[in-house]
């Protein structure tokens, strides 16, 4: 005598394949340890739920191991003698155990009946005991994070200005709008890092060149007879022609409320502590070098002389007496002589 599992499986196309499989031995163990010699992935199930023996090759015993018992004929029990020959069906949680016997051979048939007790054959027990069925879900979590970034990055800086933007210096603390940040101040606008209204007046608009000349008088007054006074359209002419990466960038800032011909496109800030980095002179090249024809070419009526021809003598007064007044707020020329421009 010897017990044989039967297990049947059902393809797609409904066709059922029978697997016998002879266990030894004349006393078997049944649960959801994978150590057991019929395992049932089960969470209805104990580790270790039941034994199955058989003394004489025809009648069976089933003794319930952990207090959960099985059901049989509607009833549930604790232990259960069974005549093979008679045949019996018993339910371990949302599997079916039939017995019956098939010559000296004991068939022990193991079938899945009922999904509510997690019994599925693709559904492993980590993922059944884990906390995924509580947590949000992918796209919850998604839509969660989303939010959060809203109110860090948007509602929260737009608060923050709102709230601050009638006071002078701000108090000591974290304020929501230094997420924008893209850096720190320079030493020369050092004293203003909890004035930020000083310079970005209004949300969402770039920095104006009237905000600069509110503090920058006195360099206003010494650059008036070259850039200060110069229209935005005289000194966007005056530029070499862009390249295409130049047009790019230039659409995007156009896109963003970033007008071009500002004081702080060569005066740049927020670059790092320690003194403002000086303009390269390359960049003061672009313009300076075959200004007049570009000016002359676009209609202006202009008195220049180009820094590629003029003669090597000191700055204008112009741009010395800037430096005098803000050492720290200088930025280099290579440019020599003078020059002027005089609008049309």
């Amino acid at each position: 005598m010897s017990f044989i599992l039967r297990r049947i499986s059902t393809t797609k196309t409904g066709k059922q394949i029978v697997r016998d499989q002879p266990l030894p031995g004349a006393s078997i163990t049944l649960g959801r340890d994978g150590g057991n010699t019929i395992h049932v992935a089960d969470l209805a199930v104990n580790p270790q739920h039941a034994t199955i023996s058989s003394a004489d090759g025809r009648h069976v015993r089933v003794q319930a191991s952990e207090g959960l018992g099985f059901d049989l004929n509607g009833r549930t029990l604790d232990i259960a003698d069974i005549d093979s020959a008679a045949g019996a069906e018993l339910r371990f949680g949302g599997h079916r155990l039939t017995i019956a016997r098939e010559g000296e051979n004991i068939i022990l048939l193991v079938e899945r009946i009922d999904e509510l007790s997690q019994s599925s054959k693709d559904v492993d027990e980590a993922r059944a005991f884990s906390l995924a069925a509580v947590m949000p879900g992918r796209r919850m979590g998604a839509w969660a994070f989303a939010l959060v970034v809203l109110l860090a990055f948007l509602v929260g800086p737009i608060w923050a200005w709102h709230s601050y933007r009638s006071v002078d210096v701000r108090p000591q603390g974290y304020h929501a709008d230094k997420a924008w940040l893209s850096g720190p101040l320079s030493s020369a606008h050092a004293s203003l890092k909890n004035d930020c209204q000083a310079c970005h007046v209004d949300a969402f608009v770039a920095v104006t060149d009237k905000a600069c000349v509110g503090c920058h008088t006195g360099e206003h007054k010494a650059m008036s007879a070259s850039h200060a006074d110069a229209s935005t359209a005289m000194l966007l002419a005056a530029r070499h022609p862009p390249g295409v990466g130049e047009k790019v960038l230039a659409g995007f800032a156009k896109a963003f409320n970033k007008p071009q011909g500002r004081c702080v496109e060569c005066h740049t800030e927020h670059e790092g502590a320690g003194p403002m980095p000086p303009t390269p002179q390359k960049f003061c090249a672009d313009c300076h070098d075959g200004m007049a024809s570009r000016l002359k070419a676009a209609g202006f009526k202009v008195d220049v002389a180009d820094a590629a021809i003029s003669a090597p003598r000191i700055p204008n007064s112009a741009h010395s007496s800037a430096r005098r007044r803000a050492p720290n707020r200088r930025a280099r020329c290579p440019a020599r002589g003078r020059w002027s421009i005089m609008t049309a």
